[in-house]
Parts: structure tokens; C-alpha cells; sequence
């Protein structure tokens, strides 16, 4: 039985990318390796792994499922400086913003439009 994904994003510098995490979205370092960043807020797990290509990190995603009030997580991260995409209802039913790592990794937060189930 699967339970659970833990996303694996990549970095080319593992000290900046723990700070961005850390400060900006507050995240809270769980474990710290040589080449590897173990990393919680809440229930959610992200591993940073260090690479050396800047065209990993640009080319890749992760995706938020937000529950409560997706505002005022946007509100935050806009008092941070990091939203790339501004918050609205996007066509296929979810209310999204995008936000943007030191690295160029893309953060996706969404949650349901009202009225979708």
C-alpha cells in the first residue's frame, strides 16, 4: 500500500535553498546530509538534492494541494517577494499561484474553486 510521496527537488546550492525554505515558506530542517536536505511544514516532506545541471531545477514542478484559506498563504507569500504567477480561479476548477525557488524550481499551490467538488 502506498501512503505517502515525498518530493525530491533539485538545488544547485543547498545552504540557499534551505534558507528560501526556511524563511519564505517556513519550512523547518527535519535532517541535513552531504548532498541531501530533508525538510517539514506540517505533514508535508520535500527532500533538496544538490545538482550541478541548471536545467534540472528550471524544468521541474511541484504541486500543493492548499486546504483552509489559500489567500492568506498567497498574502504571505507575496509579503515575501516570491509570487511568480498572482492568485485566480484557473480553468480546470482549482484557484492557484505560483511561486518560484532561488533555482528556478516552480512551486504550484492550489485548491478547489468554490463550488467544485
Amino acid at each position: 500500500m502506498i501512503r505517502q510521496a515525498i518530493p525530491q527537488l533539485p538545488s544547485l546550492d543547498l545552504e540557499r535553498s534551505r534558507d528560501f525554505y526556511e524563511r519564505k515558506l517556513d519550512f523547518v530542517l527535519h535532517r541535513q546530509y552531504e548532498d541531501l536536505i530533508i525538510l517539514k511544514r506540517e505533514d508535508i516532506e520535500i527532500h533538496l538534492w544538490h545538482c550541478t545541471d541548471p536545467a534540472i531545477p528550471q524544468n521541474s514542478r511541484l504541486y500543493f494541494r492548499v486546504s483552509g484559506d489559500i489567500e492568506e498563504l498567497y498574502e504571505h507569500c507575496e509579503r515575501k517577494g516570491i509570487v511568480r504567477l498572482h492568485l485566480e480561479d484557473r480553468p480546470w476548477g482549482m484557484k492557484e499561484f505560483y511561486v518560484g525557488d532561488p533555482d528556478g524550481n516552480l512551486l504550484k499551490f492550489g485548491q478547489p474553486s468554490f463550488g467544485v467538488l
